[in-house]
């Protein structure tokens, strides 16, 4: 009977020296998947930080790109009337106010807007003739009508100073 008592006494002690090699090699394993989903909650914050700052990065390239196309336009109009460009910087005022709002500060957002605004107001009140679409000619300042391309430049001036002064707004500006 004493022998019977060895075995299951040693059978005992294997079984607690295995349940504690178990134990130890799960808590070992527990602590590792741990650290994984730590890692992996890590990496995750990282990539969404790392999208934002792209989206943000593209929404303000978009943003930069539609402003140069409207300051372009203004400097095209020093020298001479240029409807062509007038006309094709209409298609940048179409941005989502938003988007304005996702990159700058509500000060700066809005100081764009109204730019953009005053651009679209410039646009309408200079170079749009009802139904027929664009303005290509404009009177003499001997007739001294509302129409005289020395308005239109006065405008046109008074926006492009306007524009370089923005045009700090962004990080990758160069004037």
């Amino acid at each position: 009977m004493t022998f019977h008592f060895l075995i299951l006494y040693a059978a005992l002690l294997l079984l607690a020296g295995i349940t504690a090699w178990s134990a130890v090699r799960t808590h070992r394993t527990n602590r590792r998947l741990q650290h994984v989903y730590q890692r992996v909650n890590q990496l995750e914050t990282e990539a969404e930080t790392i999208r934002t700052q792209a989206y943000t990065a593209s929404v303000e390239q978009d943003i930069y790109i539609r402003f140069m196309t409207v300051k372009d336009a203004l400097f095209r109009q020093f020298n001479a009337p240029h409807p062509r460009a007038a006309r094709e910087s209409e298609l940048a005022l179409y941005s989502p106010e938003e988007q304005l709002h996702t990159v700058f500060s509500s000060g700066k957002a809005d100081e764009l807007r109204q730019f953009f605004q005053r651009y679209r107001l410039y646009l309408e009140s200079y170079w749009k003739t009802g139904a027929s679409g664009g303005k290509a000619v404009f009177v003499s300042n001997a007739q001294n009508g509302a129409d005289s391309w020395e308005t239109v430049h006065a405008a046109t001036k008074s926006l492009y100073q306007e524009a370089e002064r923005l045009s700090a707004l962004f990080t990758y500006s160069s004037s």
